[in-house]
């Protein structure tokens, strides 16, 4: 498990948000976690691939946000699903209306926690040969070119797209539900150890995009803030 402080610095203004990620090697004990009507759910659930989504989803957010709560206990953080299975925190003592977002794959999960003021959302996806050309599918031509332009890195290229797209439309609170040419990616700029991606119609927000072994991780936030880590995400590859 790794979680790390996020510095979210605006012109007149600094933020703080946390991040945790986690993997299949970290063990994690439901009834120690979950507050009781989360473990009401999560015993509900008749798929084990399910279970363990909705318990490593919940812990990692917990761990986010009681970073930023002061709180110590994970029961009293509860995550409940909103109406569209939106994350939503309960706290007694969330005064600054610390929000969460969550993503999952197979064997990693990723959770942000935030300041409501400060919109932001997370998105991990597992680069996968054999979703290469169903992603390709579903990209613009413009953005079918950068995944072309990756040349031997198509695969991830394209993951990274995508997941792109995810963590905006999470921002948005519409998920992919959006029709997908309005998320369409305008702009893609390579750092040292990350991308950095805007858009077309949803100006105001960018995504910062890493590569973490076999996954890619992405990060919406507004567009005009600078984002620091006090670590930043292992083995990046430079696509």
């Amino acid at each position: 498990m790794t979680t790390t402080k996020l510095h979210l610095t605006r012109i007149t203004k600094t933020y703080e948000g946390s991040m945790t990620l986690l993997t299949g090697n970290d063990c994690v004990e439901a009834k120690r976690i979950l507050a009781p009507n989360e473990y009401k759910c999560y015993v509900e659930f008749k798929s084990e691939k399910r279970k363990s989504e909705y318990l490593y989803g919940r812990y990692a957010a917990k761990i986010s946000a009681m970073e930023l709560l002061g709180e110590s206990d994970p029961k009293k953080v509860e995550i409940i699903s909103g109406v569209f299975s939106q994350p939503i925190l309960r706290c007694n003592n969330n005064i600054d209306n610390i929000s969460v977002s969550i993503s999952h794959t197979s064997n990693m999960v990723g959770a942000l926690a935030f300041p409501e003021t400060h919109p932001m959302a997370i998105d991990v996806e597992e680069i996968d040969r054999m979703n290469l050309d169903l992603i390709v599918q579903h990209l613009l031509p413009d953005e079918q070119d950068m995944v072309v332009k990756a040349k031997t890195f198509e695969t991830s290229m394209a993951t990274l797209l995508w997941s792109v797209k995810e963590s905006l439309s999470k921002v948005l609170k519409t998920g992919l539900t959006i029709s997908i040419p309005l998320l369409k990616i305008s702009k893609k700029v390579k750092n040292d150890d990350h991308y950095v991606f805007e858009f077309e119609h949803f100006t105001q927000y960018k995504v910062q995009g890493w590569m973490i072994e076999n996954y890619v991780l992405t990060i919406c936030l507004p567009k005009n803030t600078t984002l620091k880590m006090d670590l930043i995400p292992m083995n990046f590859d430079k696509i």
